[in-house]
């Protein structure tokens, strides 16, 4: 499946969540420029976790989107295994990170 046809899929499911589309497509060239993609995908390990694996393991903390944004940020190790997650100082912008963060929520299960 082809990276554009998984992203219309991802659209059109989350039309119906808690996120916009517009917010989709956003989201994904967020974490394009940022990066993330190259440690995490929607589904299956990479080098870290997956969006589904972080979504559903903090879907009932209140505090989940602090917790991550501070991880997204100031980076982290040990929840996941031994290897760390770097710090992103490149990632300042708190609407962005909320963007991000929503879209990964999104695939809560």
């Amino acid at each position: 499946m082809t990276s554009m046809m998984a992203s219309m899929i991802v659209a059109a499911g989350l039309m119906f969540s808690n996120i916009a589309v517009a917010s989709v497509e956003e989201a994904i060239e967020l974490l394009d420029k940022n990066n993330c993609r190259g440690c995490h995908k929607v589904d299956g390990k990479m080098v870290g976790p997956s969006y589904t694996r972080i979504a559903t393991k903090y879907k009932d903390n209140p505090n989940a989107m602090t917790i991550l944004a501070d991880k997204v940020t100031k980076g982290g190790k040990g929840v996941w295994g031994r290897m760390p997650m770097p710090e992103n100082k490149n990632i300042t912008n708190p609407r962005e990170i909320k963007v991000m963060l929503e879209y990964i929520m999104s695939f809560a299960q």
